[in-house]
């Protein structure tokens, strides 16, 4: 994978996306041209849990104040590989924001039917960290590897899976938020 670009204007519309956008964006099930449909859109309009939301405009407004470059870390996770990747958040010229994925490691994995797309779901929720990727157990109040979750939970004994709902484990909150 190569690194992904994308910028930001002082309104925070997505002005730009690298040519590597469309290319990852169909190996994980998104649409034909998909840059094409989020140019001259709000970045907010795309982060769809709050506390993912909060922590990029908190990671935005830091770089544009401190005009500092900030490297944070995170994954991206498919249902047969963890994905380690670093972000790189950086000002340019004219309030524009640049936003750099580089991938650091791939780990293969057993396919984990839990992280597959096109699976017939349950109306039952549970969450899932946006960052590190960890699922949250809620009768233990604790976040757990996805594979260390589903044997927790016996989702291998349920018809139909639960959906995943996007949040943040309060480790990365904290880490991100400093």
């Amino acid at each position: 994978m190569a690194s992904l670009t994308y910028r930001i204007n002082s309104n925070d519309e997505i002005i730009y996306v690298s040519s590597a956008w469309d290319k990852f964006a169909e190996e994980n099930q998104g649409k034909e041209n998909q840059s094409s449909l989020v140019l001259k859109q709000k970045l907010w309009d795309f982060i769809s849990d709050p506390e993912t939301a909060q922590i990029y405009l908190m990671l935005v407004e830091k770089v544009r104040k401190n005009k500092k470059t900030v490297k944070v870390p995170f994954r991206c996770d498919t249902s047969e590989f963890r994905r380690f990747l670093y972000m790189e958040i950086k000002e340019m010229d004219n309030g524009i924001i640049e936003f750099n994925s580089i991938l650091e490691k791939i780990e293969k994995r057993e396919k984990v039917l839990l992280l597959e797309k096109n699976v017939e779901r349950s109306n039952e929720f549970i969450k899932i960290c946006s960052w590190c990727k960890k699922v949250y157990i809620e009768n233990e109040d604790c976040w757990y590897e996805v594979e260390d979750a589903v044997k927790k939970m016996n989702l291998f004994g349920k018809k139909r899976l639960p959906m995943l709902t996007h949040t943040m484990c309060d480790k990365c909150f904290k880490e991100l938020s400093e």
